[in-house]
């Protein structure tokens, strides 16, 4: 029986809320400082796998992390004074397994419910761990959880992700902000003795809004998860109860934007695993910058945060610069300036370009309105199949996945233009000599 891809996010969720990231199963040890020796090596695992540019089989290096950290997190309950041992072997290990999960999503049909089924799943079984006595099994549970993907096969892809960079800065402040919030807003709100776990349900409903209003345009999730950070900041001026329970709901809204935005762009590149390999380490990454600050620098925070806010509204600015920049862009060729859109413009593309300008051949490109319907994945195999002619075989030779999935993407495409073969694709794709009949 395959299990679904969201219940393997989900049961690799669970394991990082309960367990990893300081969760209750490891806050109950008593260890000081347990996160850091899980998050610091998880980020330099996770770098250094993400952005290594060529094509290798993940699927044994994804096996031997799920061994290791599942072995990790059972041992613990038992370590003692080895505790830091295994949660930096759990880093390391899961951060494959990480990567391998964002593949398999990035792999499946409406990958976006699957980011959203996953995440929501996997914070409401946190939530039954929380509320539930600790014991030797509850590790057990996490460790079966963290291990649902074990002999999943994957391939990483070595394709470009010049289009994550723009959003690494931005993540990086927003996190940071966050690490900063939720190590300065815990203790105060668990001091007010709230209804355990309620906090999370702000936190799924952020990712359902998201989920249900953003699967177009999820650069408006990005603009609403820095919108709550603000608004969950005057706990940090005035330090009452009410501050503290709305500034930590406030801060887990954000962070449901923020989270299913970091992953949905991750999941929509063409090599899936190694994006959220990258987002995911930029992620930690902030994280760890705003919680040391707000346990060792506590009188700078709010400086820290209204610097913050200056750079992420100028990030924000310059995001839409860069898209409006992007939107009303073009490739302008020759005298006849001729208009030519496409989801890249490889050697083979470029010289189709200059044979089209000279009329000694048709040139077959993809409209900006098409690539508009369609995600990365899908106008990267629109392209292979329709631009370059290639077989349904050997498009998936050249990107890792199976032949089948490569029809599955096909028939998307023709379902979203309307259309029922390659015959009626290359019509529709036949902008150039529609240019030049208008001329």
């Amino acid at each position: 029986m395959k299990i679904p891809v969201w219940v393997i996010f989900a049961g690799f969720i669970s394991w990082l809320l309960s367990f990893a990231m300081e969760g209750p199963l490891v806050s109950h040890s008593g260890i000081e400082n347990a996160l850091l020796y899980f998050i610091i090596p998880h980020i330099v695992a996770l770098y250094v796998l993400s952005l290594v540019r060529y094509d290798y089989d993940i699927t044994i290096i994804a096996d031997s992390g799920i061994v290791l950290s599942a072995l990790s997190t059972v041992f613990f309950f038992y370590s003692g004074d080895y505790a830091a041992i295994f949660m930096i072997l759990a880093g390391i290990g899961s951060a494959p397994v990480l990567m391998r999960i964002g593949g398999m999503l990035g792999d499946t049909n409406g990958k976006l419910f699957q980011v959203f089924s996953g995440l929501v799943a996997g914070n409401i079984a946190t939530g039954i761990v929380i509320n539930l006595p600790s014991g030797v099994w509850s590790y057990f549970a996490v460790a079966i959880a963290l291990s649902l993907s074990f002999s999943a096969e994957m391939r990483v892809r070595s394709d470009s992700l010049k289009d994550l960079y723009i959003y690494q800065p931005m993540l990086l402040v927003l996190y940071t902000m966050a690490g900063i919030m939720y190590g300065f807003l815990m203790p105060g709100y668990y001091a007010t003795e709230p209804l355990p776990g309620s906090e999370i349900f702000f936190y799924i409903l952020a990712i359902t809004l998201g989920w249900y209003f953003f699967a177009k345009d999820i650069n408006g999730l990005l603009y609403l998860a820095i919108a709550f950070a603000i608004l969950s900041q005057p706990a940090l001026y005035s330090l009452t109860e009410t501050f503290f329970v709305s500034g930590l709901y406030f801060m887990q809204s954000s962070m449901g934007f923020a989270d299913y935005f970091a992953l949905a762009l991750a999941v929509s590149q063409t090599s899936p695993a190694r994006a959220v390999g990258l987002n995911s380490a930029t992620v930690c990454l902030g994280i760890l910058i705003g919680f040391m600050l707000s346990q060792t620098h506590f009188e700078i925070i709010t400086i820290v945060a209204f610097l913050g806010n200056i750079t992420l509204a100028a990030g924000i600015f310059l995001l839409m610069f860069i898209q409006r920049h992007k939107k009303s862009g073009a490739v302008i060729h020759g005298s006849s300036s001729q208009i030519i859109f496409g989801p890249s413009k490889d050697a083979d593309v470029e010289q189709k370009i200059q044979l089209a300008e000279k009329g000694s051949e048709r040139f077959v490109c993809i409209p900006e309105w098409i690539t508009d319907k369609l995600s990365p994945r899908e106008c990267q195999i629109l392209e292979m199949v329709i631009v370059k002619g290639m077989l349904y075989r050997e498009v998936a030779e050249e990107i890792g996945i199976a032949e089948s999935t490569v029809k599955t993407y096909i028939q998307r495409i023709y379902t979203k233009m309307e259309v029922e073969s390659k015959k009626d694709l290359k019509k529709i794709c036949q902008c150039l000599d529609a240019q030049k009949n208008n001329q």
